[in-house]
């Protein structure tokens, strides 16, 4: 998922009614040649093919975190998207997701990767 181009990892809980929100998110990330995927833990994952399909957004960018360290590390209870780098860093949390101050607060932080590592 990470490399040579910034990801935006939307960490998806259990019984997430967020299409919108996720819409929202690959708007804000299609502009910053930001890939976005939907990742949840093992209790998610039926919900996640039929929220990518709402969300407008492939099911290749779904992914499992099978050992649930994901959210431990950065997610709370609600929608929470993780800016990274390519390379591999992460450089922006966002929770509370679809808040309006967390949804600008992100875009400012996509506005801020780098257009080098972005399109290689």
């Amino acid at each position: 998922m990470t490399g040579r181009q910034a990801s935006l990892l939307a960490l998806v809980p259990q019984d997430c009614s967020c299409a919108p929100a996720l819409r929202q998110l690959a708007a804000q990330a299609g502009p910053a040649h930001v890939r976005l995927y939907l990742i949840g833990t093992p209790g998610a994952m039926p919900q996640l093919t039929e929220l990518a399909a709402a969300a407008g957004q492939s099911s290749g960018n779904i992914g499992e975190d099978s050992a649930d360290v994901l959210p431990t590390a950065y997610a709370g209870p609600a929608l929470t998207a993780v800016l990274v780098q390519a390379g591999g860093s992460v450089s922006y949390v966002a929770h509370g997701l679809p808040q309006p101050t967390a949804m600008a607060q992100l875009e400012v932080a996509l506005r801020q990767v780098s257009p080098v590592a972005a399109n290689h």
